[in-house]
């Protein structure tokens, strides 16, 4: 017969037509053909194929992806490797900043704080996105020698270095990976002891007066206590009351008077004391 392409209309996925007869023969059926199909990857789904069979035997997949063929279809020709990226979840890695275990790190989903950097890990192809991701500043180890164990920044070591008699020793350690601090120092606190009293005020014996002391003995140094007063408080000097009877002040001393003489009556011209001690001004007394 002869080939009539027009007795039917091609399909998209076949060609048609009829065979017609010749000198009075019948004509054929509807002629088929499968059209020719190359084999075109789909890579936004797994196994995915715009055209073609997927055959996913083809390659083996990947740690990190999919792999697989679309194969032609009537004659066509296959595709060459198809590729899908594997879905991977955002997962933080704190142990760095801007770490992530999975995924990618994304430094501008949150805003730093002051002690600490904060970040998110983006999932991939599909992914989900991790939750907030974070890590500590870190913090130098600074001394601060006002106090004993003093640290201005980071935590106080008092294991380190030994102390002295008269000096206590330590070190800032840093915090979050931060550097240690230099030894740090400070002097043992000395509380102040009392001076002796000093003498009385009095001028007169009984008459009242005042006595002082002083806290100098030692004075206080590297933070020790003033010295405690008799009324419970702390100062660096008290006052108190006295007498003269009590001050143990000392009478200048007795001034040696000369008794009135009288001339003898057997010796012109010479003298003896008087034996009359009621004529003798009494002592002084201060």
């Amino acid at each position: 017969g002869t080939a009539n392409d027009e007795a039917f209309p091609d399909q998209p996925n076949a060609y048609l037509w009829r065979c017609d007869g010749l000198h009075g023969g019948r004509n054929s059926d509807k002629c088929f053909l499968p059209v020719r199909v190359d084999g075109v990857c789909d890579d936004s789904v797994r196994n995915g194929c715009a055209a073609g069979t997927a055959n996913d035997e083809a390659f083996p997949d990947q740690p990190n992806a999919y792999l697989w063929r679309c194969d032609g279809l009537h004659g066509g020709r296959n595709s060459d490797k198809c590729f899908l990226p594997m879905r991977v979840d955002g997962v933080c890695d704190d142990s760095v900043r801007n770490g992530c275990a999975a995924g990618t790190a994304n430094d501008e989903a949150f805003p730093d704080q002051p002690n600490a950097y904060l970040w998110r890990c983006d999932g991939l192809n599909g992914g989900t996105n991790s939750s907030k991701c974070s890590k500590f500043v870190p913090v130098d180890g600074v001394c601060d020698e006002t106090r004993r164990n003093g640290c201005a920044a980071g935590t106080a070591n008092d294991a380190v270095f030994p102390n002295y008699p008269t000096v206590y020793v330590w070190r800032c350690d840093g915090q979050f990976g931060g550097a240690n601090s230099e030894k740090c120092s400070k002097f043992t606190a000395v509380d102040g002891g009392w001076s002796d009293w000093s003498a009385c005020s009095a001028t007169a014996c009984g008459t009242a007066g005042t006595q002082t002391r002083t806290c100098s003995d030692p004075v206080p140094a590297h933070d020790g206590r003033q010295c405690l007063k008799l009324d419970g408080t702390r100062g660096a000097s008290e006052t108190r009351g006295c007498t003269g009877a009590r001050s143990g002040i000392a009478s200048r001393a007795r001034p040696q008077f000369q008794s009135p003489v009288r001339r003898s009556a057997s010796t012109p011209g010479s003298f003896r004391p008087s034996t009359n001690s009621r004529n003798a001004p009494p002592p002084v007394e201060r």
